[in-house]
């Protein structure tokens, strides 16, 4: 039986195969496992104290949706995977995870068809982290933002393909105090766009 050692050929963002993710006990239809794990915990033998191997479990998908590409949302992402020979996109929900013991994947080989470019491996990651990192904002800013969030769709809308991202930041990051609906909030918005596609004229 195979063992787990540094020379791992997993890396983070690989995914399973469909083979393997049915022998490991994850047998959704159209599912994609991507590790999730970090390259350095990946390297940990499993008595060091890394025995498991985390995954996202998601499934591939004939388009995107706009409204979750890039990032755009904290707990779906639908991304591709086009650096092989096999080009795909996958949805994925943030919660979504599992664990597979490192010495019942060792006897595994990540999909040799189907893998990040580095970009989209970026990407992917980026996504991840924001689940931790990400701005909370109070319960009365969010009643006021309900009130235009159509408009914001329908402004995301019209900037497909242009805009990847819209952030907020509200008060500079500082937690105030607010005792009357009145109240005046300092809103930051952040729009970030696909300059690639401005410059074809898209």
């Amino acid at each position: 039986m195979p063992e787990w050692t540094r020379d791992t050929p997993w890396r983070q963002g690989h995914l399973l195969t469909a083979d393997s993710a049915k022998a490991l006990g994850i047998d959704a239809k159209d599912s994609l496992v991507v590790v999730i794990s970090h390259d350095c915990d990946l390297a940990t033998l499993p008595e060091d104290g890394e025995p498991c191997v985390e995954v996202l479990i998601g499934r591939s998908l004939s388009q995107a949706n706009e409204n979750y590409t890039y990032g755009k949302h904290a707990r779906v992402l639908h991304t591709n995977f086009s650096d092989l020979s096999e080009h795909i996109m996958g949805e994925f929900a943030a919660g979504n995870r599992a664990s597979i013991l490192k010495v019942a994947l060792a006897e595994h080989q990540p999909d040799e068809k189907r893998r990040f470019t580095p970009e989209e491996l970026a990407r992917f990651q980026m996504w991840l982290a924001a689940r931790y990192r990400r701005a909370s904002f109070p319960d009365p800013f969010r009643e006021r933002l309900k009130k235009v969030s159509k408009k914001i769709e329908v402004i995301l809308q019209r900037g497909k393909g242009y805009i990847v991202g819209l952030y907020f930041n509200l008060d500079s990051n500082r937690e105030i105090i607010r005792t009357a609906p009145e109240d005046v909030y300092r809103l930051d918005i952040f729009v970030i766009y696909n300059s690639d596609a401005s410059s074809k004229g898209r």
